[in-house]
């Protein structure tokens, strides 16, 4: 029941966690999720709330680079452009079913920003000379 904007940090751990419900149960996600979170959801959806909370409400209580994990995953699982769609579908799925107005519109902007911008690195990372054009 969506009926409010994403204005605390207990929207954004409701925003998280229907996100991370949604990502057990996918096909395609949820078991490279669980390979690389192993059995520690609760203490990864800790982190994801801070990282939210810094980038939506402008606490600061994220220090981490987020970017590193990723890379990570793609050293035992490649990434394909695919994984980044549905996690940005599951994501938008998690925001539009539970907040409306202008911080749900900008958790989705920000998402989809961070889908490109982690694709791009990710490509760097394997050496495509394709990704190193200038923004």
């Amino acid at each position: 029941m969506k009926s409010q904007d994403i204005s605390t940090r207990e929207d954004i751990e409701v925003l998280v966690s229907t996100f991370y419900g949604a990502v057990r149960n996918d096909t395609l996600l949820g078991d490279l999720f669980a390979r690389q979170i192993g059995t520690d959801w609760e203490g990864h959806e800790e982190r994801v709330c801070d990282f939210w909370e810094t980038i939506l409400l402008g606490n600061p209580k994220f220090k981490s680079r987020a970017l590193l994990g990723h890379l990570n995953v793609d050293e035992v699982c490649p990434l394909c452009p695919f994984h980044f769609q549905r996690w940005c579908q599951l994501f938008q799925n998690a925001v539009q079913s539970n907040f409306e107005g202008e911080m749900a519109e900008r958790a989705q902007c920000r998402a989809v920003a961070m889908s490109v911008t982690m694709q791009t690195q990710l490509l760097r990372e394997r050496g495509c000379p394709l990704a190193n054009f200038n923004t």
